[in-house]
């Protein structure tokens, strides 16, 4: 849900998200809803509610804030882009040691 892309894409995110062994039932359970699972479609994200949310990079650092923050400040650009990540637009307020 927190791709940037609008669009899910069954077999994709089966192959990307989920264990090896549960990949091919997830998809069995999609051609048994009569969606086709190589085609896409639009993500319905209006029941979705967020109130926080904390982000582990993979070097280790954290990246913690509110439903606002994730929507207004932050843009996480997919794996798919030629440089993924994350931008965060805010000034920084302080910054000390641990």
């Amino acid at each position: 849900m927190q791709d940037n892309s609008r669009y899910v894409r069954p077999r994709s995110f089966a192959e990307t998200h989920l264990d090896t062994e549960g990949r091919a039932p997830c998809v069995a359970a999609i051609r048994e809803t009569g969606l086709n699972p190589t085609v896409a479609f639009q993500k319905d994200t209006s029941l979705v509610k967020v109130k926080g949310f904390r982000m582990v990079f993979e070097s280790g650092m954290v990246l913690v804030g509110g439903r606002d923050d994730l929507q207004d400040r932050v843009n996480i650009r997919p794996d798919s882009a030629p440089d993924p990540g994350v931008d965060i637009n805010d000034a920084v307020k302080r910054l000390g040691g641990r």
